[in-house]
């Protein structure tokens, strides 16, 4: 062949950019020694399940699924690799569809095969070749290529039957799906199992962090009965994560539900159907039912109202798929009136230790040891924390002690994140520094612990900071959260344990006295701490130089709560 489309050297460069060896891949960095290994490539792919087109690349060596090295083909031997076509359709039986390209990629020279429309048929050896003969049956496994009994290939190729009539409509759509998911199983291995939960399940009448009360759910229930929902959660809670493993599982699941991923992180205005077709060149001009849109990072987005608009105008050309909008809790303003509020649910003990063996391999044991010791349990629940404690225990071998000294650094590096990142935001026009947002937040810890609640209203944080850039910055650290109550919306810390720290870091220099003022009951004489404060006492244990608030609870034979220090 002399050249080839631009639309085929897209789709070579992609493969060789996005993709790794697997049941419908195969590298090669050098043209065959032997025709007879070709032949059982060729076989062992087609006779797969798998549906889609198949490659081999030639001129590439796969080092491991995230590195390769591009070593090219000299012409000599892409004259030997455009014979392939002829030998296959000479040797195997049924005919099989094939395409033969050769592109140039960093300027070098690539030959690749691509092997199409092999779904109904159990493909053999037309003629002995050397060791083959038509009793050679041969299936790829991931990267490796498995001899199978005549009965084997059977029921393999029942399976790929099955298939084909279950997604008929989508296999022009199939392989282009299989490609990102290649990517994304590689980008995000072993996934922590999650579930959501409703906002409006959520019980009002507990710590709005706690989801006491709440039925958890899963994407696929919901988008059967809703078809526009919004996932809420906080910086770090995985919701990006999220969306890729419902892309894959829907693919896994015979694309009975097919999905465009859609980040929003780049939008700059354009016609949302333009936008979406730059990352899903397979978006069709119909609709069906069986669409779901997951479009990511809404709260990246600087004009949240026209998008918003757009997105709804772009929801009723598709009637009857289903939507899902992501975006951090903190940057969302009930955007979709007719939108579900769904919520990530907090990790399980078993989600925990999964994620930990993930990073830590054989010492997970030791952070998961350290985490029961010290009380982190509950901490950890949320992934930003468990991540920051993960990063930290790499750093140190072990976790602190007290929690005030991780979570002191935590609160910083929140505040220095979203200052650097607002300094290009055209909305802030603030010149503030670490420290002056720092006492803001102390002042919010503690009138969040003189009212004895562990959020506040957006009223209140208007009149305790009414400067308008101060308290847009604090409403988008990573750290805090926003609420979506049926009265008001409300904003807290990811932990109680952030505010507690902070209120303790206010009083850890103040008198005595009127600390015991502050704490007492005034009814009770003897072991009168209200133990509403027992946590930003066990917080001061730890910041307050002077012992003499640990003398004072020592005489009043009062017991201070374990987990901060």
């Amino acid at each position: 062949m002399g050249g080839i489309t631009l639309k085929s050297q897209e789709e070579v460069w992609d493969l060789i950019q996005n993709n790794y060896e697997s049941d419908s891949l195969v590298y090669k960095k050098m043209p065959y020694d032997d025709e007879e290994n070709l032949f059982i490539d060729v076989l062992a792919m087609v006779n797969s399940p798998y549906l889609g087109a198949k490659y081999i690349a030639v001129g590439i060596e796969e080092k491991s699924p995230v590195e390769k090295d591009i070593l090219g083909i000299s012409p000599d031997q892409e004259q030997i690799c455009s014979s392939y076509k002829q030998m296959i359709e000479q040797y195997i039986t049924p005919h099989v569809d094939i395409e033969y390209s050769k592109v140039q990629y960093n300027d070098k020279l690539i030959a690749v095969l691509k092997i199409l429309n092999n779904a109904n048929a159990l493909y053999t050896m037309r003629s002995a070749y050397k060791r083959l003969n038509s009793n050679s049956l041969f299936v790829r496994k991931g990267t490796v290529n498995i001899r199978v009994s005549f009965t084997e290939i059977q029921e393999l190729l029942q399976l790929k039957q099955e298939n084909v009539s279950s997604s008929q409509t989508v296999t022009p759509i199939f392989e282009k799906v299989q490609l990102k998911v290649n990517v994304w199983k590689e980008e995000i291995g072993e996934i922590l199992a999650r579930t959501l939960i409703r906002h409006s399940d959520i019980d009002e009448s507990v710590y709005l962090s706690t989801f006491i009360n709440s039925k958890q759910i899963s994407i696929m229930e919901t988008s059967e009965k809703e078809p526009i929902f919004v996932l809420l959660g906080d910086a770090g809670d995985g919701k990006s994560t999220f969306l890729k493993q419902i892309y894959i599982d829907t693919f896994e699941n015979g694309l009975k539900i097919i999905p465009f991923y859609v980040s929003l992180n780049t939008y700059a205005g354009e016609d949302i159907k333009v936008f979406v077709e730059k990352g899903n060149t397979y978006l069709p001009e119909i609709q069906a039912e069986n669409f779901l849109f997951l479009f990511d990072e809404f709260d990246q987005v600087t004009n949240k109202d026209q998008l918003s608009r757009k997105l709804l105008q772009f929801m009723a050309h598709y009637k009857g798929a289903k939507f899902c909008i992501a975006s951090r809790s903190n940057n969302y303003s009930h955007n979709f009136s007719n939108a579900t509020l769904l919520q990530l649910s907090p990790l399980r003990a078993r989600d925990i230790e999964k994620y930990a063996e993930k990073k830590l391999g054989n010492r997970s044991k030791l952070f998961l040891a350290n985490i029961v010791e010290r009380h982190y349990m509950d901490f950890v629940k949320n992934p930003f924390n468990l991540k920051h404690l993960i990063n930290y225990f790499i750093s140190n071998s072990q976790l602190p002690e007290s929690r005030s000294l991780i979570i002191e650094d935590v609160i910083r590096g929140s505040i220095t994140t979203e200052l650097s990142r607002c300094e290009a935001d055209l909305s802030y026009r603030g010149t503030y520094n670490i420290d002056g947002i720092y006492r803001h937040l102390q002042k919010l810890s503690l009138v969040m612990e003189l009212l004895q609640q562990n959020y506040i209203s957006s009223s209140l944080l208007q009149q305790i900071i009414p400067n308008k850039e101060e308290r847009y910055l604090i409403k988008q650290l990573s750290i805090i959260r926003k609420n979506f109550l049926k009265s008001e919306e409300n904003f807290q810390f990811i932990h109680n344990n952030y505010n507690e720290h902070l209120c303790a870091d206010v009083l850890k220099n103040i008198e005595l006295s009127k600390l015991v003022t502050l704490f007492s009951i005034d009814e009770l004489e003897e072991e009168n701490i209200n133990p509403s404060w027992a946590n930003v006492i066990a917080f001061l244990h730890n910041l307050r130089l002077s012992p003499d608030l640990n003398d004072y609870l020592l005489g009043k034979r009062q017991i201070l709560p374990t987990f901060a220090g």
